[in-house]
């Protein structure tokens, strides 16, 4: 379990405008602009190459 938000949050895509300029407020729940990052859970071998396994905003 991850228990800090920050590792969801990157002062890049701020800088890019791809999120807001606010950061996380740790009240363990993600918010508009605080959460930059993704991934796909559960993927196996069996799902679609095309699938992306992370992502970012």
């Amino acid at each position: 379990m991850i228990d800090d938000e920050e590792a969801f949050w990157s002062k890049k895509n701020i800088v890019l405008g791809t999120v807001a300029a606010e950061t996380p407020d740790n009240d363990g729940i993600l918010t508009a602009g605080e959460n930059a990052w993704g991934y796909v859970r559960g993927l196996t071998t069996e799902d679609s190459p095309d699938t992306p396994m992370l992502f970012d905003s």
